[in-house]
């Protein structure tokens, strides 16, 4: 959308691509500064609180390997599943379809 604005409102004579550069700096700027005042989900912050509260002190942390458990296997098989055929099918676009 800040494309379409931009292109609509600045005259082609300016270099458009330096103004959507310094609205994505202010734009990440603006969330640095709003997420450290903002409080954490109500639900999360309970679930911390009372596993910190658990006589070891921490909340239990897990570990890399976690995701490839049983219960949670699909998702990364999936993923990786996409991201190879994406991975296969712009090699085989850029590598093998003549460029006209």
């Amino acid at each position: 959308m800040a494309f379409w604005a931009v292109s609509l409102l600045v005259p082609a004579a300016i270099q458009r691509g330096k103004i959507l550069f310094w609205l994505g700096i202010l734009t990440c700027l603006l969330v640095i500064y709003i997420l450290p005042q903002r409080a954490g989900a109500q639900i999360f912050s309970s679930l911390r609180r009372r596993a910190c509260t658990r006589p070891g002190g921490a909340a239990p942390r897990g570990s890399f390997l976690d995701i490839f458990s049983p219960p949670l296997l699909r998702t990364p098989f999936s993923a990786t599943t996409l991201s190879t055929g994406m991975l296969a099918a712009y090699y085989s676009i850029t590598t093998w379809c003549r460029h006209f």
